[in-house]
């Protein structure tokens, strides 16, 4: 069985249909039945035909190619599958004069051809492919098909079998005579392709091939190769006709009357309507339009799989439970592991997730009291003052004595070693500030010694602020580094701080640029939240970029992340 030129170029077309689509289509579908199509389509039909049997040889003879017409009609039960009924005329030939091979038996024969086929066609991608396409220009797509049906061949072969040079096989050429016919059933099977020129105008090209249920089509059998049977091959283009077309505004094959979108083009599997991402969620329906995310979650992604859209997941890169906003709890403590202190031991959420024997919502670790309940401004020990001195025992250096609080409650004749005594610390202006008669000359001595605390706050900062892993949101700890930086800015109300941002926590560069980004506007957002306007302030998410180079000394060689403050 050879391919012919046509059956070449049949192929080369369809294989071009994945070039050609305009929109994306589900990848195999056998449409809805139940739903009303374009039902009927005639058209006419012109090829070639080509027999391969007793009467050839391995290579192709042009000469028994011969032109063929038909006449077709078909009927779509839905957009996938159609039913079609066919007519097929053409001619059959064959000469061993064409084959070296055969010239010493010299048989000759020839038949005109008539063949009814009846075939069902499957389109993966639908049969109506008159898209809506870019700007005001409208085109088809190429659409494949398969096809597979029954016919009867219809033949009457007159052969000559140069009897006189043949006489050594001549019971086998009446053995021939005898047993040819005239009627065969035969089994189409093949692929094609449709384009569609306009609504109502398809057309489409076809490689078939023809087993028929007979070896005798070219009536020689035994006198030749009885074990070989007999095939032909069709090659066609054609041009079809859309009966009772119906109206489609949007161009996008679903008829209006059908379709729930008529005036935004979609897809016929979703009764017209457009959906960008292609996630199975209309665009009407879908809450992230956008992004390709599950049915369940109405269309929006889920990076983690567990269950939580990301737009409302507090921790999208790590799987969660619900009633902890998709973050993880390990002990399952109700204290999401970012804030547990104790993410490993069940705890009390006043604690921080940490265990608290006596309730007071100090952590047993830091209760200097664990069996007492106290308070976190007694550490976790009850407000006991055995003394009666106004300083509570866990706090009082002279417990059975009654002394002063600025002698940390011992005696005032008693000397507590000065490093028991609080200090606190308060900024003073330098004394040749104090001392300067100008005020705009002593503002600004007090704004530099302002500046020059900044530097050195956010010089600190740096290896302070961390994140949850792969998140974008601030670990507790934080704030109080975060907190200082607003109070150190309203001071010194010329600073301008720029935030860079470097990550390193995953091996592909662009998702830690991305990370590192998204860290800096939580930075950048903090800031401008507590009051810092947005002309003193600007971010870089610089991801990876000489991590390892820049931070190899010191804390910041320990960490994935790393804030860098610095004034512009």
């Amino acid at each position: 069985m050879k391919f012919i030129p046509l059956t070449f170029l049949s192929i080369a077309l369809i294989t071009n249909t994945f070039a050609q689509k305009t929109q994306k289509q589900p990848f195999l579908s056998f449409g809805n039945l139940s739903e009303k199509h374009q039902a009927w389509e005639i058209g006419l039909s012109n090829g070639l035909i080509f027999y391969t049997g007793d009467v050839h040889s391995g290579s192709i003879a042009f000469k028994e190619m011969h032109p063929s017409f038909g006449a077709y009609s078909i009927y779509h039960f839905s957009d996938n599958l159609s039913i079609k009924p066919s007519f097929l005329y053409g001619q059959f030939s064959g000469s061993d004069f064409n084959y070296a091979t055969h010239q010493g038996r010299n048989f000759i024969f020839k038949s005109q051809v008539f063949e009814p086929t009846v075939s069902l066609m499957w389109q993966p991608w639908g049969h109506v492919k008159y898209n809506v396409s870019e700007g005001t220009n409208k085109r088809g797509r190429i659409s494949p098909y398969v096809h597979l049906g029954l016919g009867a061949l219809l033949i009457n072969p007159k052969v000559d079998y140069y009897e006189e040079g043949n006489k050594n096989i001549i019971e086998q050429i009446e053995y021939d005579k005898a047993h040819t016919n005239k009627q065969h059933l035969t089994i189409p099977f093949g692929l094609g392709w449709r384009f569609d020129i306009s609504p109502q105008w398809t057309l489409g090209g076809e490689a078939s091939w023809r087993a028929p249920f007979s070896d005798y089509i070219d009536g020689i059998s035994q006198s030749a190769n009885p074990l070989k049977r007999d095939w032909y091959s069709v090659a066609t283009l054609s041009l079809g006709y859309r009966l009772k077309y119906k109206k489609d505004k949007d161009k996008d094959g679903v008829p209006d009357d059908t379709d729930e979108c008529p005036d935004l083009p979609g897809f016929t599997t979703a009764k017209g309507c457009p959906d960008r991402d292609n996630d199975g969620v209309l665009d009407r329906e879908d809450t992230c339009p956008d992004d390709k995310g599950p049915i369940e979650l109405k269309g929006c992604p889920d990076q983690d799989s567990d269950g939580i859209a990301d737009y409302e997941d507090h921790c999208p890169f790590n799987s969660g439970l619900k009633k902890t906003h998709g973050c993880p709890d390990r002990d399952k403590d109700g204290v999401v592991d970012y804030k547990d202190l104790c993410p490993d031991m069940v705890g009390a959420t006043s604690a921080k997730g940490c265990p608290d024997k006596d309730g007071d919502g100090v952590m047993d670790k830091q209760d200097k009291c664990p069996t007492e309940k106290g308070s976190t401004q007694t550490d976790g020990c009850p407000t006991k003052d055995w003394d009666n001195d106004g300083v509570p025992d866990y706090a009082d250096a002279c417990p059975d004595k009654s002394g002063d609080k600025k002698n940390n409650g011992c005696p005032l004749a008693t000397t507590i070693a000065e490093d028991k005594v609080v200090q606190q610390y308060t900024l003073q202006d330098p004394q040749n500030i104090a001392k300067t008669p100008n005020d705009s000359t002593k503002n600004a001595m007090i704004q530099q010694t302002y500046h020059t605390e900044t530097i050195k706050v956010l010089a600190q900062a740096q290896s302070k602020i961390s994140f949850l892993d792969n998140a974008t949101k601030l670990k507790d700890i934080s704030y109080p580094t975060l907190n200082n930086i607003v109070e150190t800015l309203n001071k010194d109300i010329n600073a301008k701080v720029e935030i860079n941002i470097y990550c390193k926590e995953s091996k592909d560069a662009i998702l830690n640029k991305k990370l590192s980004e998204a860290r800096g506007r939580t930075v950048y957002y903090f800031l401008i939240k507590n009051g810092i306007t947005v002309e003193r302030l600007r971010y870089k998410g610089l991801g990876d970029e000489n991590f390892d180079a820049k931070f190899n000394t010191g804390e910041e060689s320990k960490q994935k992340c790393v804030v860098e403050f610095q004034l512009f």
